[in-house]
Formats: C-alpha cells, sequence, structure tokens
C-alpha cells in the first residue's frame, strides 16, 4: 500500500506515505543494529546461512575466531569454501572428500577443532533452521580442554602412585609374612629346644630324688632325716621349676591342657613354704605363712607354679625382714560357676 501510494500522483497522500516509509526504514535499521551490537558482545562466534548455505549474517567473534580471509568475510560467501579454506589451513584434518559442507551441517553432537595457527580448541554446534539453513556456533573451549587435561594427568599421576604404594605395600606384607614365618619357626625351635632339654635335666634330678628318698628311709628317725627331707623337698622344687618349662613349651604347642580340681589353698601353701623356707633362713628372712579354710577350682600344678613364682621373687628381692603369704577374699561368690574369687598377696 505505500509503495503503491508513492508511485501514484504526487500529493499530500504521497508526501504521508513517503514520511511512513522513511519511519519504518529507520526503524529496520535501528533493529538490525541493535541485534548486531547483540551479536557483536557475546564470547562465542556465531554465523548463519541461508537455505542455499551462503553467508548471511555473522558478528565479531566469528571473524576473529575463525581469523577467514576477507573474501570470505562478505554477505553470500558460501560455506563450501569456508570449509574448504578451512581444511587447506590443516584445522579441518577429519573432514575428507568434496562433501565439506555436508559434513558440516550433518554435526549433531558438539565437535572439536584445533586451529592450527593459534593453537585455539575451537568447539562448534551446527543447527539447522526450520525454513531451511543453518545456524553455527564456534566456542573457545581453550581454557577448559587445558583443565581437563590436568585433570586427567593428575589422575593418571594419582593412579601410578596408588599402583606403586599397592606394590610396596604388598612387598611389604609379603616381607612381614616372611618374618613372620620366621619367628614362628624360631618360636618352634626354642620349644622344641626346652622340651628336649627339660627331658635331659630331669632324668638326673629324678635319679637325685630316688638317692635322696633311699636316704631318708635308711637314716630313719634319726636328726640328719630333717636334712636329707629339705634336700629332697629343693630337689623336687627344681623338678617342679623344670617342669614349669616344659608346660611353657607345651602350651606353645598347645598341647598342655589343664586339669580343673577342689582342693584347699593351704595344702599348696604349706607345701610352698617347706620348699623355700631353706632359702630364707640362707637370707636371713623369715618365711610366715597364713593358714587359710578357702578352697578353690582350678589346676593345682599351675596355681602351686604361678604362687612358687611370686614367693621366690620375694625371696630374691627382699634385703631383709619378712616374707608373708596369704589368702585374702575378694568380691562375692559367684553361684553359677562353683567356685570364689581369690588373690594371692605377698608381703615384704
Amino acid at each position: 500500500m505505500i509503495l503503491s501510494l508513492a508511485m501514484g500522483p504526487t500529493g499530500l497522500a504521497q508526501r504521508r506515505a513517503q514520511i511512513l516509509l522513511d519511519h519504518a526504514t529507520d526503524a529496520l535499521a535501528q533493529n538490525r543494529h541493535l541485534l548486531q551490537n547483540a551479536l557483536d558482545q557475546m564470547d562465542q562466534g556465531i554465523s548463519v546461512f541461508d537455505p542455499s548455505y551462503r553467508l548471511s549474517c555473522w558478528n565479531t567473534q566469528f571473524r576473529l575466531i575463525l581469523d577467514l580471509p576477507k573474501d570470505l568475510q562478505r554477505m553470500g560467501a558460501s560455506l563450501d569454501g569456508i570449509v574448504a579454506c578451512l581444511f587447506e589451513r590443516g584445522d579441518l584434518p577429519d573432514f575428507r572428500g568434496q562433501d565439506f559442507v555436508q559434513q558440516f551441517a550433518s554435526l549433531v553432537a558438539p565437535w572439536r577443532i584445533t586451529l592450527k595457527k593459534t593453537g585455539q580448541t575451537i568447539e562448534i554446534r551446527s543447527n539447522s533452521m526450520p525454513d531451511g539453513g543453518l545456524v553455527t556456533t564456534f566456542t573457545d573451549v581453550t581454557n577448559a580442554v587445558a583443565a581437563d587435561n590436568l585433570l586427567r594427568q593428575t589422575n593418571e599421576s594419582l593412579e601410578l602412585r596408588v599402583r606403586d604404594r599397592t606394590t610396596e605395600l604388598t612387598l611389604a606384607n609379603q616381607q612381614l609374612a616372611k618374618a613372620q614365618r620366621r619367628a614362628e619357626d624360631a618360636n618352634i625351635g626354642k620349644t622344641r629346644f626346652l622340651a628336649d632339654a627339660g627331658r635331659d635335666i630331669l632324668q638326673p634330678l629324678n635319679a637325685a630324688r630316688l638317692y635322696s628318698s633311699s636316704l631318708m628311709e635308711r637314716l630313719g628317725n634319726s636328726r640328719e632325716k630333717e636334712l636329707a627331707s629339705n634336700v629332697d623337698s629343693s630337689l623336687a622344687a627344681v623338678e617342679a621349676i623344670i617342669s614349669a618349662l616344659l608346660d611353657i613349651s607345651r602350651l606353645d604347642t598347645g598341647a598342655l591342657k589343664p586339669v580343673i580340681s577342689v582342693f584347699r589353698l593351704d595344702t599348696v601353701l604349706q607345701q610352698i613354704a617347706g620348699d623355700f623356707s631353706p632359702m630364707a633362713q640362707e637370707k636371713g628372712l623369715e618365711l610366715s605363712v597364713v593358714k587359710s579354710s578357702a578352697v578353690v577350682m582350678t589346676d593345682r600344678n599351675l596355681l602351686r607354679r604361678l604362687v612358687q613364682n611370686l614367693v621366690s621373687n620375694a625371696i630374691k628381692y627382699c634385703r631383709s625382714g619378712k616374707v608373708l603369704v596369704g589368702i585374702r577374699r575378694r568380691g562375692r561368690s559367684t553361684a553359677s560357676l562353683g567356685y570364689r574369687h581369690w588373690d594371692a598377696k605377698i608381703q615384704t
């Protein structure tokens, strides 16, 4: 309608049509200028191709990123020529043959290229327009790629370090296992040595006790019989110590099993007092045992050896005075187990 008015006879209507046309032209120019400024402010390079794949719109970043020749930075430049230029420069090494445009236009997923001249990594995205044509964006992802490469290298370095540490730990565990086997072999050797040595030592002790028993029978009720009895008791104590060593070796091998019985503690204490009285008298000490009516349920031999060790240490480290051995009740009785808790106390 505006053109028909402008082409008609000169008059008021024609002048009004010209003014309206000028206003519309200014508005279109202003909108295009505004749109171009908005595109130029974007970090991405943007290019728009018409249905014939000819350049119809682009922004400043498109020109700066691709650095195309001037004849390709103009309206109507073909996409075929732009792709061929990038291929000849070595920026598109994966494109082969003459179907540059078809390959470029068929990009669905983001695709990255490395510009040979600047070393920049560019991510390309292409989208088809409804009425034909193509919109392509070019994004500089050099920093992101560098960060990804650094992260990958770091991960690879960490994986390498983990493998090295795993190898070191495996080697250390193997060495530890070997050391443990050597220790176990040495322990078994020690156990066998104690067993063999104990049996060899017990043989002459048994013979000495036989001699002392025979001597006690011959002495009858004479005064020397008490000395012979003390000798026999001392030999019995030594035999008990050697038997304890043998028990230790059996404990290591798991061959020693406790023999549980019920007995009065007083009988064990009196026997120990008789065994260690000569040792105490030799050091000038007084060894006393408090009588007790306590009854316990345990292994008699193991308990006796335990108390023997306590009394032996008390006499050994007491310089003067008295060694007192007694039993004291501690805690309440436990009917379900059938025994009472006791503790042994040695006062020096």
